[in-house]
């Protein structure tokens, strides 16, 4: 039988399958092993490896801590670096150290933290994670016990009543879902969120259907809206829903004359001033309430607002019907204002005869 340290044989201490080290000192440390050989020549070895004792220092924070988690969702371990020098960091989990690569888990190291998350954890990931801190001659462990919780039931809640939708920017967006007929009953919540922020809207339930109405909604609302649902014991439920938001149709206003003039007799009824007008909004025909058309007369290359009045006649044809005087003369023009949109339209010109 035979002892090494650091592949020197020894020469004293050993006495057959012990090794006594009397005065340790520090260039003692390091790998032994002993090499043991039979009659008939075959050989085997154990390995040591012997070490200085390490002092405690407070190099991480905190010393130890409970953690209860939920089956599927990330944890995350966090330790704080104090004011010693740390050498190195590691985690040690269920017995295996951990590194850069092992599977399902991720580490962070700052200037004044290091951090571990776990991804998708089972129930299988509880008990102990170690963080060990090591320092010159000195080191410290932050200690977590991790607990599962019960693992939530899993099932579906809600369904899209349409994977997308699109609305008109500045007006209302209206977001619905289905309830899953079956479990229907365990749903205590529904919520929504969009582009990751929480909508406060509460919504409507008729005929197991879920109504979020957002009026008005602005381009914030463009891209993905999530609709949650939760329930006691059960996993929440979400729906992505593709939200596309259009600028909406601007009105077109056209207005002209039916003539370019007209001479009436003066102080006779039936002298008609004639326009036509004619709107669209997003390629479709707008109709053009009278309420929103005055006939008012042109002077000086402007509208005389003071001589507006209210246009009759039917649409599209409308007019200004008068019983006409010399000073009634002049040019008129037909002016639109509807959903703000200001339209005139070229002159006609009245003759009084």
């Amino acid at each position: 039988k035979q002892w090494y340290q650091r592949r020197v044989p020894i020469t004293a201490g050993g006495d057959g399958l012990t090794l006594t080290i009397k005065k340790m000192a520090e260039d003692m440390t390091g790998k032994y092993k002993c090499v043991a050989e039979s009659n008939d020549g075959a050989q085997a070895e154990a390995k040591f490896e012997v070490s200085s004792p390490v002092e405690h220092e407070d190099l991480i924070d905190p010393d130890k801590k409970r953690v209860e988690f939920n089956p599927g969702e990330d944890i995350t371990l966090r330790v704080d670096k104090l004011d010693g020098t740390i050498l190195a960091i590691y985690w040690v989990c269920n017995g295996e150290r951990l590194t850069s690569k092992s599977d399902g888990y991720t580490i962070t190291n700052k200037k004044g933290f290091n951090e571990i998350v776990i991804k998708s954890p089972t129930a299988d990931h509880a008990g102990e994670c170690v963080c060990v801190a090591e320092g010159k001659g000195t080191k410290d462990e932050a200690v977590f016990e991790l607990v599962a919780g019960e693992e939530e039931e899993e099932l579906d809640l809600i369904e899209p009543a349409e994977s997308n939708v699109k609305y008109t920017i500045g007006g209302p967006l209206t977001i619905t879902v289905n309830k899953v007929k079956e479990n229907a009953k365990k749903i205590k919540k529904v919520t929504l969120s969009c582009n990751g922020k929480a909508v406060d809207v509460e919504p409507t339930v008729k005929n197991k259907v879920y109504e979020f109405v957002i009026d008005p909604a602005d381009d914030s609302y463009d891209g993905k809206c999530t609709v949650t649902a939760s329930g006691d014991g059960i996993k929440d439920d979400t729906v992505d829903i593709k939200v596309s938001g259009e600028e909406a149709a601007q009105l077109e206003i056209s207005a002209k004359p039916k003539k370019g003039q007209v001479t009436c007799a003066a102080n006779k009824r039936g002298c008609k001033l004639p326009f036509v007008v004619a709107a669209e909004k997003g390629g479709n025909t707008v109709k053009v309430p009278a309420k929103y058309v005055k006939i008012c007369k042109f002077e000086n290359g402007k509208v005389n607002e003071k001589s507006c009045k209210k246009a009759a006649c039917k649409y599209p044809n409308f007019c200004r019907k008068l019983k006409p005087s010399a000073k009634d003369a002049g040019q008129y023009v037909a002016k639109v204002e509807m959903d703000g949109v200001i339209e005139v339209s070229d002159p006609i010109t009245l003759k009084v005869e």
